[in-house]
């Protein structure tokens, strides 16, 4: 399957295969490296650690765009500065899971 990881930040805006960058939140998708060959592929987003991330609800979720076969296993991880804060795992399509970005979570931008 060709699964496809979609977030959609509190500014109500997408960052995906499709949105690869948004402008309003930093958000960036990013594929780690081609993948037009069968096997497992890294797809993520990336949000900046300064004042342009904003607080509030960040909602993700994983799709099949292109099913064959079995459903496949997937995985996704949330990193707040360098640090775990949250996993999900499943098969095919994912139901739409929020992480809670608290303003007291943000990093000042560094000098």
């Amino acid at each position: 399957d060709d699964l496809d990881l979609v977030v959609v930040t509190p500014y109500g805006t997408s960052v995906s295969f499709v949105d690869a960058v948004d402008e309003e939140s930093g958000g960036i998708f990013d594929v780690g490296g081609p993948q037009y060959v069968d096997g497992m592929h890294v797809e993520s987003v990336f949000f900046p650690s300064s004042s342009t991330i904003a607080p509030g609800a960040y909602f993700y979720s994983i799709s099949s765009f292109i099913p064959r076969g079995s459903e496949d296993e997937w995985s996704v991880s949330v990193y707040l500065n360098d640090m775990l804060v949250d996993v999900q795992s499943g098969t095919g399509n994912s139901e739409t899971f929020t992480y809670i970005l608290e303003e007291e979570d943000i990093s000042p931008p560094t000098q």
